[in-house]
């Protein structure tokens, strides 16, 4: 018997295609819902358990890039297909999404079963973007995965601070009393390590990484926080 097809959708998702969650159950499709609004832990469980093929998110996981794809890591889940889904799909979405590791685009305002079958074409490799001569020009990191461990030390970590508040590499050098050259080798080490292409790459995924995992830690602790009992 035919293995039924799993697909996980953000409760966001959810949200904008109501008729999809509610879709007739089949022998062939499983489809559940996940709250985008859980802990990363909560949601990480639900994935873990359910172990779907395709996993279709709202547009705002395109900030949230490295946790889905820490989510999908921890849950077993690397090389499930994530598909990105929005009211509204023009060229800097197509950008984002392809930069940011998902394999597709879907267009929310379409019914439910037209949604579902985009889906249905992911699951077997097809991608309706797949000749989007945008899409195929799109720099893609060789490895889009967590590159917070990339800086070295306080001075690369410095450089990165800096190159996001606009300083070129002589002013760098500069602020930090190294050579140019000394810089640029320092850039060209964590680009390397990080597999993304320019200063511009890692200079922002970088920070949304940072940024990431405090919000991952301040809903842990409130996750964490809500579970001791009561003092009495």
């Amino acid at each position: 018997m035919q293995q039924p097809l799993h697909i996980a959708v953000d409760s966001l998702v959810a949200a904008a295609v109501p008729d999809l969650a509610s879709l007739p159950p089949a022998d062939d499709l499983r489809l559940e819902v996940f709250n985008a609004f859980e802990s990363p832990t909560a949601i990480a469980d639900n994935l873990k358990s359910f172990k779907p093929d395709v996993i279709l998110v709202d547009s705002v996981w395109l900030v949230l890039a490295a946790l889905l794809e820490s989510l999908a890591k921890v849950s077993g889940l690397s090389k499930t297909r994530r598909v990105v889904g929005a009211k509204v799909v023009d060229d800097v979405l197509k950008i984002q999404a392809a930069h940011r590791g998902m394999v597709d685009v879907v267009n929310l305002n379409n019914p439910a079963p037209q949604v579902l079958e985009h889906l249905k074409n992911v699951h077997n490799g097809e991608s309706t973007l797949a000749n989007d001569e945008l899409w195929k020009r799109v720099p893609r990191p060789t490895a889009f995965s967590d590159i917070t461990a990339t800086p070295q030390d306080a001075t690369d970590l410095a450089i990165l601070e800096l190159i996001c508040i606009g300083y070129r590499d002589q002013d760098i050098a500069e602020a930090l009393h190294y050579s140019v050259q000394s810089v640029k080798n320092r850039l060209g080490i964590m680009m390397k390590r990080s597999g993304l292409a320019n200063r511009t790459q890692l200079a922002w995924q970088f920070t949304n990484q940072l940024l990431i995992a405090r919000m991952v830690e301040q809903m842990e602790y409130a996750k964490n926080r809500g579970s001791e009992p009561a003092q009495g």
